[in-house]
């Protein structure tokens, strides 16, 4: 499929110069095993800065992240990778994930809720949507099913938690069971809140102290298998385009 077709970006359907660098034949990728990640790219000769990369995917997936996508500008490191990972998921109806991925460690990233603005994005089993990626210097543009549902700065910080909402105080009047109930409530809500500004916190650290911005590298397929059960993704009508700079 040539770069010219109806899921390409408006920005990438004239393109003043550039190459189409592959056209990838299909193949299917099984992760299984908690947080794993399996990879495949048969062109790993082809280094990538400004790009885009296009895929039908059809995916049979377990898992609140667990997804199917692409890696971006590489650096190939399996003891430390720096690189970017952009995958859509069937959390919520369907959301795309973005992570800026910094010595093997996610520092930053960006959630997108496709069906938002991708009204044909199919979030069940065993459905297959194309995502799209038009990566220019330090902004990525993503496509699903050839709808624009988001732009992305790998270099932006991590945004705040959404916390949960807090449990209700009973009436002043309430039975003493009640406001027992509702002090357990309170007290593992205080924890969870806790944890989370914890854990915003260190990624924030993290991040201040990170390269969030990678120039050039590896393109490849991905599959993430976040629960621990198996996920597979099939990818078809793969292409890899060229921007010159």
């Amino acid at each position: 499929m040539h770069p010219s077709s109806r899921t390409c970006p408006p920005t990438a359907l004239i393109l003043p110069e550039g190459k189409l660098a592959q056209v990838h034949p299909p193949v299917t990728l099984d992760a299984s095993g908690y947080h794993h990640y399996e990879y495949v790219n048969y062109y790993l000769g082809t280094l990538v800065t400004d790009f885009v990369i296009s895929a039908d995917i059809t995916w049979n997936t377990v898992g609140s992240t667990s997804g199917c996508g692409f890696v971006l500008r590489s650096d190939g490191n399996q003891e430390a990778l720096n690189q970017y990972v952009a995958i859509i998921t069937r959390v919520a109806s369907g959301h795309f994930l973005f992570g800026t991925m910094s010595k093997g460690e996610v520092v930053t990233g960006r959630d997108i809720y496709a069906r938002y603005r991708d009204k044909s994005f199919d979030w069940s089993n065993d459905s297959t949507n194309r995502l799209t990626i038009v990566g220019r210097g330090n902004r990525f543009w993503v496509y699903t099913n050839g709808t624009l549902i988001g732009e992305v700065d790998p270099s932006a910080p991590p945004p705040s938690p959404a916390l949960p909402p807090e449990p209700e105080k009973p009436h002043p009047n309430a039975d003493p069971a009640a406001m027992a109930a509702y002090q357990a409530q309170k007290a593992e809500y205080d924890l969870i809140v806790q944890q989370m500004k914890a854990d915003y916190a260190a990624r924030q650290r993290a991040f201040n102290s990170a390269e969030t911005v990678f120039e050039r590298g590896f393109v490849a397929m991905v599959a993430l298998s976040e629960s621990g059960r198996s996920t597979v993704c099939t990818f078809e009508n793969a292409w890899l385009f060229l921007i010159d700079n």
